[in-house]
């Protein structure tokens, strides 16, 4: 017990490394450009093979954590996150910027992938709120990394430290986890699900299409906000940033409020009910283009309902594939990081080409169907588990 909570203890500080790391890039980019000799638009090429190491490395870590348990793939990925994050924080040339973000985003795939499935093995009695706890400490590193940069651009005009503090925090878990989790291997899968047989399974991609869709759908609401409301001139820039932290904070309240419930309401009554309010909150946004108050309230409420769906949804894929959870969740969370590629920039090429009435109507649509989804995902979890 003193074990599984210590690695609890140290996945929670990790993750909280993971949400700085994460949302420290954007207001870095300045910093990162200057070092470099760069544009902004070039350095922006970051975000891309950032995602695209993720990418590389969700379905491998899945793979190595049922072979081989979690501890080379977590010992690995934050390795991998925190020295990469301080590699190109010191890069001086675009390649070098690059090619460090690439070896990030494995890292951060790794330890995203490895840290979540390890820690709902560890705790299958109550693994949505434990997860849901994991996560609100990356919403609380994801808005300590913006306001940790508005405070040293301010005093040092830069905004490095933020990213700095996100990687070091992540090393420090390094020797930590490596005595806790030592000696630690998973189950072998039963037939039906082992090898590529567990790639034919339908629940598998409608899990995978439902995550998809809603962090595509959390980030285009997350990342555009900014200009969303500067151009409906509802709020400035500067207040349009602090909703966009407020959004943040939304989703950090709504996965600790599910944390807190510790159990008493079930992941598919939860996911109901979230995605319910982000379709409520998208038809708020869709109905309030122009007006501030509700434009406002719209974004805090969407954040709120988006905040338990990602780890609720990871608690059932890893109850459902028990056998093989690490391969499960790799698959789901790679097509995390599509949606989070692909949605994202179709909004904002919506936004800028057609207008706010348009990027709201979108939000809406995919509300809607996240909404869709889920009724399809409820009803397909209830034919394979009727009990």
């Amino acid at each position: 017990m003193q074990q599984r909570t210590a690695i609890l203890a140290t996945s929670c500080a990790a993750f909280l490394g993971l949400g700085m790391v994460t949302a420290g890039v954007g207001p870095a980019l300045p910093d990162l450009a200057a070092q470099t000799g760069s544009s902004a638009a070039a350095v922006g090429g970051l975000f891309s093979v950032l995602f695209l190491g993720a990418l590389l490395a969700q379905p491998v870590a899945g793979l190595v954590l049922d072979r081989l348990g979690a501890a080379p793939v977590l010992l690995t990925g934050l390795a991998l996150l925190g020295g990469g994050t301080l590699l190109y924080t010191a890069a001086t040339s675009l390649p070098l910027l690059l090619l460090a973000g690439l070896i990030t985003g494995v890292g951060h795939g790794a330890v995203d992938t490895g840290i979540t499935v390890n820690i709902a093995g560890l705790y299958p009695e109550k693994r949505v709120s434990i997860l849901n706890w994991l996560n609100v400490f990356f919403g609380v590193g994801a808005v300590a990394a913006p306001a940790l940069a508005a405070l040293t651009l301010a005093q040092w005009q830069t905004a490095l430290p933020g990213l700095w503090a996100g990687a070091i925090i992540t090393l420090l878990q390094l020797p930590l986890l490596a005595w806790y989790v030592r000696g630690e291997h998973s189950r072998p899968a039963v037939a039906h699900e082992a090898g590529t047989g567990l790639y034919r399974v339908p629940l598998l991609w409608l899990f995978a299409l439902f995550i998809l869709v809603y962090v595509g759908f959390e980030n285009a609401i997350a990342g555009w906000t900014s200009v969303y409301v500067v151009q409906t001139a509802v709020l400035t820039a500067e207040n349009g940033a602090l909703l966009t932290g407020g959004f943040w904070l939304a989703l950090t309240l709504g996965r600790l409020l599910v944390a807190g419930l510790g159990g008493r309401m079930g992941p598919q009554r939860v996911l109901w009910l979230a995605a319910l309010g982000a379709l409520v909150g998208a038809g708020l946004l869709l109905a309030g283009v122009g007006q501030r108050p509700l434009t406002v309230a719209a974004t805090l409420l969407l954040g709120f309902a988006c905040g338990p769906i990602f780890p609720t949804t990871i608690s059932l894929v890893t109850a459902h594939f028990h056998t093989t959870p690490g391969r499960a969740a790799g698959a789901v969370i790679a097509c995390a990081s599509i949606g989070g590629a692909t949605l994202p920039n179709l909004h904002g090429r919506l936004l800028e080409g057609s207008g706010p009435p348009v990027a709201a109507l979108h939000a809406a649509l995919l509300a809607a169907i996240l909404l869709l989804l889920w009724w399809r995902l409820r009803a397909r979890l209830r034919r394979a588990d009727p009990a």
